[in-house]
């Protein structure tokens, strides 16, 4: 495709020649999502070739190398979903044979304080239409602050302005009861979770405005996290339901991947903003999340009423 695009505009031919290839492309290639991009990708080395031939291969070469690089990052993403859900399912099985890339045996198999609670699972996916809501509340009303707090110089506001946690609840891998400190009041457990959700049930979007004004919506979809999770629940109250709030944070490195979209483009699978994107989001998550350092949520005041934000 983008050598007629080449051939046509050095030859001054119809710039519609490349186009209705990139037509033909996606019917046959039954890939009607890609038009658009393949269209103006054409167009690009179609106008370039009319200039000079060398600035058309260029431009040709340029596309080619963005387009393995998005297929690489892609079958990547999914190659990793895909490692997830297989290694849920072995070590549902107890098969602790398994051998995956990212991904450890787990805890519940390596340490015997460390409880299966499987009962867990079934909570979750029995009370997700609720709990999910309650979630989402809670980790709109701590990120607030904390998005304020990272966000990059040339912005002038940076906040999350919806999430979904979708319709597939997170599985829980293992819980360890790490201590009581009647001194502090609070108790805290480590979980062990996996998360691993597609593009039609999970949503984050991030609103990012720039000091001139400029606004961009950056769409987070098929998020896949796995971690063991340590969760505080601080301070202990005599009201239900017998805390007053959660202290969140990452025991060690947990594994994060996702894919970034605007305005309909993945810009995740993009050289260099890719790596940005994902190295700033990974960092977000590691300043704020990854032990000593914690995620406080709130969710009552000393008199049992609910923290306006954390839980309506």
């Amino acid at each position: 495709m983008l050598v007629v695009a080449v051939a046509a505009g050095v030859s001054d031919e119809s710039v519609f020649l490349p186009l209705a290839l990139a037509g033909v492309l996606a019917h046959f290639c039954n890939q009607p999502q890609q038009f658009s991009s393949w269209t103006l990708s054409s167009v690009v080395v179609y106008l370039t070739s009319t200039c000079n031939v060398v600035f058309g291969i260029g431009a040709a070469s340029v596309l080619i190398y963005i387009w393995g690089y998005a297929t690489f990052k892609t079958r990547r993403r999914r190659r990793m979903q895909r490692r997830a859900l297989v290694h849920y399912r072995d070590h549902r099985a107890r098969q602790a044979t398994v051998e995956l890339d990212h991904f450890h045996i787990p805890n519940w198999m390596r340490y015997p304080d460390v409880d299966q609670a499987e009962w867990l699972n079934k909570v979750f996916v029995a009370g997700w239409p609720y709990l999910k809501k309650a979630i989402e509340n809670s980790v709109n009303y701590a990120l607030k602050p904390v998005l304020e707090k990272q966000k990059p110089a040339f912005m002038s506001a940076l906040t999350l302005a919806h999430l979904d946690l979708g319709s597939d609840a997170p599985k829980i891998c293992g819980v360890k009861f790490v201590s009581a400190n009647t001194l502090t009041d609070e108790v805290t457990l480590d979980v062990g979770i996996r998360i691993v959700a597609n593009k039609k049930t999970f949503a984050a979007d991030l609103k990012m405005v720039s000091h001139v004004g400029a606004t961009v919506y950056l769409s987070l979809r098929d998020l896949l996290l796995v971690g063991t999770l340590r969760v505080t629940l601080n301070p202990l109250a005599d009201y239900w339901p017998c805390f007053g709030g959660l202290n969140l944070s990452f025991t060690d490195r947990p594994v994060l991947d996702f894919s970034l979209t605007a305005a309909k483009i993945n810009i995740a699978n993009v050289p260099f903003v890719s790596e940005w994107l994902h190295a700033f989001l990974y960092d977000l998550l590691l300043d704020n999340c990854l032990w000593p350092n914690v995620l406080d949520i709130p969710l009552w005041d000393k008199d049992g009423t609910p923290v306006q934000g954390a839980s309506e």
